[in-house]
């Protein structure tokens, strides 16, 4: 016999109790097979997983199409157990009699009203059965772990934890050897799967997908999201997304990560624009497709930088701000600008560190810049912030981003006139209506936004709405009107629908949680993109962010 690790993980993940009814079905019907992408073996295979839908259990999940699933029932609960082949794929080590090495996995749920300590000594004791244990406690927060010897040649683990008013426990058990990595992936799958039937929300620490940086839809079912190395495209409203990266050794030797994809530019469900850079290209690159992804050029920029700001009016005008470098308070930066539709590009202005006092028409050294933003070819801002109080930082080009001068025609609420304020780049929806995020630091952290309809002339500001201390803010606009903030410590999305004027606060249902990014295309339909473990999850809203739905995407290959 050889003694070999049993983990007991009693993590207790901490789903906190959400508001709502409990027991009823958020979570959308969910289609009796799918087709799976699994690494096994060093590549990948589509592998046929069926859905695990037992109305006894409070969770639903796929599992591989071939396993063996047997329902039991005790005093305290009730549980499946499921068992089949490792999967080692076709290229995977076969043991003496071509018998595919076995995994089992043991779900349980308690029912309401067991309390963590018999939770506990039951698992303990499923794991007694299992063979000799020697538990020892370690020094850490949230996490207990006890050893255990088991048969000869198998590797297993336990968990614990707690989804709402229950407890529940997992415990799978492998074969060691060259299934072990495979029943990893395997069991990566079944856990991304996993979907609570109360609120849809997935398992701790799985996904519903690979990590998403930015979702921009074009409409209710056209947009484009994207992930490292990867530009996605969906035409169903998020429920399926193709790959339509640029192909070649010039962009996938090189562009792996999401950091290298310094700026996009979404302007149609056809045209997209990215500007992209790794350490130590002599300049940054401008790839842009107008047939939604199937073909992609590419233009130079003389430019090397870490973050770039992009924005188009129409297929034709677009601005480059390229950050070159910052000091404290300060921030060198060029400003590039298209007439050709990305083809060309051309410096037109910047600001260097000879700018500090910069000569009239030229952006200041001083101040960090935040964005850049355009309502018509001739008319755009350059947004940003200065340790200073009761001013905002904020300069306005009319001559396509040629000349420079100090944006005056905003007024400061009373209440912050002795705050600290950042601008953010402004959003126009056609040439004449607008909104500017504007970010106050005084007794919190607020929010104001300003509003024009005239194109940039005039200005005016609306109510001061919370917003999360730590982090960048999460907000967005779908008009003029229609606009939602959120705040991460209160669990509450704010909601205007008079462009700011007054707000409405809401207690989305599921919550929201996580929430890195609001993405709106109407006063009703919007999409979340929330971080999940070491993934994404994309939720959808039909009322105007009241309630969400997670959509079960899956990706195109």
């Amino acid at each position: 016999m050889v003694a070999l690790l049993f983990l007991l993980l009693p993590f207790l993940a901490s789903c906190e109790e959400q508001e709502g009814g409990k027991g009823a079905r958020l979570e959308p019907p969910r289609p009796e097979t799918r087709q799976l992408a699994a690494f096994l073996d060093g590549r990948e295979e589509r592998l046929s997983f069926r859905l695990l839908d037992d109305p006894s259990l409070p969770f639903t999940t796929y599992i591989p199409a071939g396993w063996r699933q047997e329902p039991y029932a005790t005093e305290l609960g009730r549980g499946v157990r499921l068992a089949g082949q490792a999967l080692t794929g076709e290229r995977g080590e076969q043991p003496q009699g071509g018998q595919q090495p076995e995994i089992e996995l043991d779900l349980f749920s308690f029912a309401p009203g067991v309390t963590r300590q018999q939770a506990e000594e039951t698992l303990q004791q499923v794991v007694n059965r299992l063979g000799k244990n020697k538990r020892y406690e370690e020094d850490r927060p949230s996490w207990t772990l006890a050893h255990y010897g088991l048969q000869s040649g198998k590797l297993g683990s336990a968990s614990l934890g707690q989804h709402r008013d229950r407890y529940y426990y997992i415990v799978e058990r492998s074969d060691l050897g060259p299934a072990f990595n495979n029943w990893q992936e395997i069991r990566r799958l079944v856990f991304d799967q996993w979907r609570w039937r109360d609120s849809g929300e997935p398992f701790p620490g799985g996904s519903s997908g690979p990590e998403l940086a930015k979702i921009d839809m074009i409409d209710e079912m056209n947009g484009w999201a994207l992930s490292p190395g990867q530009v996605l495209r969906t035409a169903d409203g998020g429920r399926t997304w193709r790959d339509v990266t640029p192909q070649g050794a010039s962009w996938s030797d090189r562009y792996t990560e999401i950091s290298y994809i310094r700026g996009s530019s979404f302007l149609d469900a056809q045209t997209a624009r990215l500007a992209v850079w790794h350490d130590g290209e002599p300049s940054i690159k401008v790839w842009a497709t107008a047939d939604g992804g199937s073909t992609w050029r590419q233009a130079p920029v003389p430019a090397r930088s870490a973050g770039v700001d992009m924005d188009f009016v129409n297929n034709r005008d677009g601005w480059l701000l390229v950050h070159q470098g910052a000091a404290t308070g300060s921030e060198a930066v060029d400003v590039f600008r298209t007439t050709d539709g990305g083809n060309n590009w051309t410096r037109v202005s910047g600001a260097g560190t000879e700018d500090y006092r910069p000569a009239p028409g030229n952006l200041p050294f001083g101040g960090g810049k935040t964005g850049i933003g355009f309502a018509d070819p001739a008319t755009g801002w350059v947004s940003g912030y200065a340790p200073a109080q009761g001013a905002l930082w904020l300069y306005v080009t009319r001559d396509g981003g040629i000349t420079w001068e100090e944006e005056r025609g905003l007024r400061l609420p009373p209440a912050y006139r002795e705050s600290e304020a950042e601008t953010l780049p402004p959003r126009f929806f056609d040439a004449r209506r607008g909104v500017l995020p504007v970010v106050f630091w005084y007794a919190g952290t607020n929010m104001v936004f300003y509003s024009t309809k005239d194109g940039g002339r005039t200005w005016s500001a609306g109510q001061a709405v919370a917003t999360s201390p730590s982090g960048p803010p999460v907000y967005d606009f779908s008009d003029l009107r229609h606009g939602w903030v959120w705040h991460e410590e209160e669990a509450k999305l704010f909601r205007t629908a008079d462009g700011g004027a007054s707000w409405q606060a809401l207690t989305p249902q599921p919550s929201l949680a996580g929430l890195r990014q609001l993405e709106f295309v109407s006063p009703e339909k919007g999409w979340a993109l929330l971080a999940a473990g070491t993934g994404t999850r994309v939720l959808r809203t039909g009322d105007g962010g009241m309630t969400w739905t997670p959509i079960e995407w899956e990706l195109e290959r």
